[in-house]
């Protein structure tokens, strides 16, 4: 089944198939099932209609939906399983809804003929259907290709209602009483011969606690799975008369025909009838959510939010005299809006399969009758189609796509994409991909990077790749294919050496792409093996060539800080991998560069400053808190470390670390007490001289050791902000306002700081109102200024 495996909220309920027919122009409920603020209803011959503000506003849901053979559309029972909404829609099957209920496709394929789906269920990552008409239960496994028959034990195969407490199944059946499963559906056993001949069209479960109601409104729980099960007595003269039965955790609720509805606080015991609930209203169908209680009804949706203690109309605003919704209804709604429901059902593609693309097909084809000049429709159909591998259709629409925008960047990369695909399935076939297509593909890509806009930056890096292999693939194309097909397996040494023979005519062709992913995987490749002096010469190679991967980078720093003992070149490498800011690849990066900055012993680097009171080595420890900032939690306790070490509340009262957050963060960062006191000299004067001198001596060692690459991620945001903040004209009202509120710096300063200039400005306010204290602001200021004018050359 290809579906989100998770239910958002798991409330499946179905209607009691005996009941009144009412007259065709009365609101006649049911079905109800709800989803967070989402609520959809099933009308009796008019199909769904849904909310998506809890009730307060109603639209249509029928789009999509057949009429059955009497002329109405009849759904049964709703599941909302992830992105998707399925209905049991009688003897129509199971329709699916990706886009909000805005249109429904069937969702069939291995169901019989003849098949009449009256309940729906959803448990792990399977969908369950219960039918009538003598077909039993039929399962959706994700990632299948349709419906299985699972009906193992099943003597009665007109299946009314399913559920499921988690381990178990239940199905119930309109003659033989109910069926449990305790093993996916694989097979059935009857419950005990208690139930054996009764018909089970009801089921809920409080708890672990399962009840089971049947037409002829009998009442059973059980409270060992099924085991066994107690007839439960209800003080009504209308007893015969009972409908729908709901639960949650705590309460029973039970719907009558015409006495509202009975609660049962004790799972069952005792029911006693809420007075306030709807009465003469027969309630075909309960969903309970937490507390929230809905009740669909023969004239409309009633309404609980305190588990039956008091209810209201939920369908007062909902226009049931909405007709069918009629084919061109697609015409009528605005293109962006076509456009944004075909990308959802695309998107969906992956959880839902064939539907949400048949989905898409219908509404994209819609926009472009809709607007045959714009490209949106034209972009978002090629890339569901390149998902559903019709390469060719792709290439149409996107083709299409430049004849009316023709420096559109997505419908260049959109072939670019498509024919890089088409590459990859010639070259595992073995055939020779026709030159035109080459020609096209490279075209397109370089067409693609002179129009690339910032916001497409990975795809324009993708497609200088992608240029590469179709360039080497029209001007050498037995190199082309010695390199696919040796780069595209795990390389062994028959496929090195061929690797290594192509390198130098594909660098003498200026293939600098092709070149670099040569030369990246014969570093691996030598790496392994420790082959350490030929995995450096490719190293050095790849690394001028401006193509070295994350990986080679770490490699070739390993050895040689390892193997050379040489960390300046070592940090090189470091520091270049971790500019292609592929964060999985360049953590591993960061942990060894700090390494090397700490001379692999950070615990006893920091205790050599502790001790000492030099200010050269305390420059030096300043050095290995910069240097700490890739890795933040290490970053984050060696801060601390100096925070402890360096505060005392003679020389720094203001410090965060002596409030009452101090003894917490000190345990964080498993600090000890012994630490506390230490105050290094050369911190101790805070003064604009001393801040000033510390700085103009140490910038250029703090700049060389701070990539630009980390300064961004670590750094950036705070100094931007400090300086923004700091600029502001409504600065010096803030900050006057803050002394007044907080006239000692403490640990509520920062809270006062946000009630005053928003918790966006907080910490910053809090930092100049230190700064002032300590009359070093200007001097700060004229610090940060300097960063960050390095940082933006």
């Amino acid at each position: 089944m290809k579906t989100s495996q998770k239910v958002i909220i798991p409330v499946i309920m179905l209607f009691g198939l005996i009941g009144n027919i009412f007259a065709a122009d009365r609101v006649s409920l049911w079905g109800v099932a709800v989803n967070g603020e989402t609520i959809i209803v099933g009308e009796m011959s008019k199909g769904p209609f849904i909310s998506r503000d809890n009730g307060a506003t109603w639209f249509a849901s029928n789009y999509g939906l057949p009429k059955d053979s009497y002329g109405g559309i009849y759904v049964y029972s709703f599941v909302f399983l992830g992105n998707a909404i399925y209905a049991a829609v009688g003897e129509k099957g199971v329709f699916v809804s990706t886009n909000d209920g805005e249109s429904w496709a069937p969702e069939n394929t291995g169901l019989p003929r003849g098949i009449y789906v009256s309940a729906i269920m959803s448990k792990d990552d399977k969908l369950f259907v219960g039918c009538s008409k003598g077909k039993g239960v039929y399962v959706l496994e994700k990632n299948s290709d349709g419906w299985k028959e699972c009906n193992k034990g099943l003597d009665e195969k007109e299946v009314v209602k399913l559920a499921h407490n988690g381990k178990s199944i239940f199905a119930g059946s309109l003659s033989k009483g109910l069926y449990v499963s305790n093993d996916n559906g694989q097979s059935w056993a009857p419950t005990p011969k208690k139930l054996k001949e009764k018909g089970i069209n009801q089921l809920a479960f409080c708890g672990s606690t399962v009840f089971a109601r049947s037409p002829m409104s009998e009442l059973y729980y059980s409270n060992d799975n099924g085991v066994s099960w107690i007839e439960v007595e209800i003080k009504s003269q209308d007893e015969e008369k009972m409908g729908a039965i709901g639960a949650n955790e705590s309460y029973v609720f039970l719907g009558t025909d015409d006495k509202g509805v009975y609660i049962s606080k004790d799972k069952g015991a005792t029911f006693t009838q809420s007075a306030n609930s709807p009465k003469n209203k027969p309630i075909r169908a309960i969903a309970v959510n937490g507390s929230n209680v809905y009740l669909a009804t023969n004239t409309g949706l009633v309404f609980s939010p305190d588990n039956g203690n008091t209810w209201q109309e939920k369908s007062t605003t909902l226009n049931f005299s909405v007709p069918h919704i009629k084919e061109n209804k697609m015409g009528k709604l605005p293109y962006d809006t076509l456009v944004a429901m075909g990308k959802k059902s695309i998107e969906n593609v992956k959880h839902i399969g064939k539907p949400s693309f048949m989905m898409a097909l219908m509404v994209l084809n819609a926009a472009i009758e809709k607007d045959k000049n714009r490209p949106e429709a034209y972009i978002a159909l090629g890339n569901g189609l390149i998902g559903d591998n019709r390469l060719d259709k792709a290439t149409e629409m996107f083709r299409t796509c430049l004849q009316v925008s023709p420096n559109n960047p997505e419908g260049h990369y959109g072939l670019v994409h498509v024919n890089y695909k088409k590459l990859m399935d010639y070259l595992a076939v073995g055939d020779s991909m026709p030159k035109a297509i080459l020609q096209e593909g490279y075209d397109n890509a370089i067409a693609f990077i002179k129009v690339a806009p910032p916001s497409m930056a990975s795809e324009a890096a993708n497609a200088l790749r992608i240029s590469s292999l179709f360039k080497l693939a029209l001007d050498q194309k037995q190199l082309f294919i010695k390199y696919m097909r040796n780069n595209l397996v795990e390389p062994k040494e028959a496929n090195i050496k061929i690797l290594e023979e192509i390198l130098t005519p594909v660098i003498s062709a200026g293939n600098t792409h092709v070149a670099g992913g040569i030369m990246n995987t014969l570093v691996d490749y030598n790496y392994k093996r420790k082959e350490y002096v030929k995995a450096k010469e490719y190293g050095y190679k790849v690394l001028e060539l401006g193509k070295a991967d994350p990986a080679t980078c770490y490699n070739i720093a390993t050895v040689l800080l390892n193997q050379d003992n040489n960390a300046s070149e070592a940090l090189k490498f470091c520091d270049k991998g971790i500019e292609k800011e592929k964060e999985e690849d360049s953590e591993a990066l960061k942990k060894l560069r700090l390494k090397i900055v700490t001379k692999g012993n950070r615990t006893a680097f920091l205790a050599k400053i502790l001790a000492s009171k030099n200010s050269d080595l305390a420059d030096e420890g300043v050095k290995v808190l910069i240097n700490m900032a890739p890795s933040d939690q290490a970053y984050l306790d060696l801060l601390r470390w100096y925070q402890f070490s360096c505060t005392n509340p003679e020389t720094n009262p203001y410090s965060h670390v002596l409030s009452k957050y101090g003894k917490e963060a000190m345990d964080e960062s498993a600090i000890s007490e012994n630490f506390r006191g230490k105050y290094l000299k050369a911190f101790s004067d805070r003064s604009e001289t001393h801040i000033a001198k510390l700085w103009n001596n140490n910038k250029k060692d703090l700049f060389s050791l701070l990539p630009k690459v980390i300064y961004n991620k670590s750094f950036k945001e705070d100094v931007d902000n400090l300086i923004a903040l700091r600029e502001k004209a409504e600065y010096d009202g803030y900050l006057t306002k803050l002394k007044e509120k907080s006239p000692e710096l403490n640990s509520e300063t920062v809270s006062i700081a946000a009630d005053i200039a928003t918790w966006s400005n907080a910490s910053s306010l809090a930092f100049w109102y230190r700064r002032t204290v300590e009359k070093n602001d200007a001097a700060v200021l004229g610090i940060l200024k300097e960063i960050k004018a390095n940082y933006e050359k």
